[in-house]
């Protein structure tokens, strides 16, 4: 489940709904209510956060972003990451060691905060 503090419109999730397995955008967030619009989806209409689901970092989604592969990870202006098999990857900025970042919502609102511009898919 995602919370409407860590979205943004622009972000990319997965929806709960009858078997769908689409990747969706954020068009709106309704605050009072707790509801998310996305992009593509049927028709368009508000979802409950609960029915909201992060999508896990990936190389294919890291190369989606136009991050380079090098031989330590991935870099995309001064934003490296190293993959791992556990599922948390390894964030540097600058060359130096941020944390674990594991959804690619929260890898697009680091990039927006660093760089001032959002990732575009290739």
């Amino acid at each position: 489940m995602i919370t409407l503090k860590s979205v943004r419109i622009g972000n990319f999730v997965k929806c709960k709904v009858s078997n769908d397995a689409g990747v969706y955008q954020i068009l709106q967030l309704d605050g009072w209510n707790d509801k998310i619009m996305l992009d593509g989806v049927r028709r368009e209409s508000w979802y409950d956060t609960e029915k909201i689901l992060p999508i896990k970092i990936t190389k294919e989604w890291l190369i989606k972003f136009w991050f380079k592969e090098l031989n330590n990870g991935f870099k995309k202006h001064k934003v490296l990451i190293s993959l791992n098999s556990n599922g948390l990857h390894d964030l540097y900025i600058d060359s130096n060691y941020w944390g674990n970042v594991k959804y690619v919502h929260v890898l697009q609102n680091l990039c927006f905060a660093i760089n001032g511009a959002e990732l575009i898919l290739n």
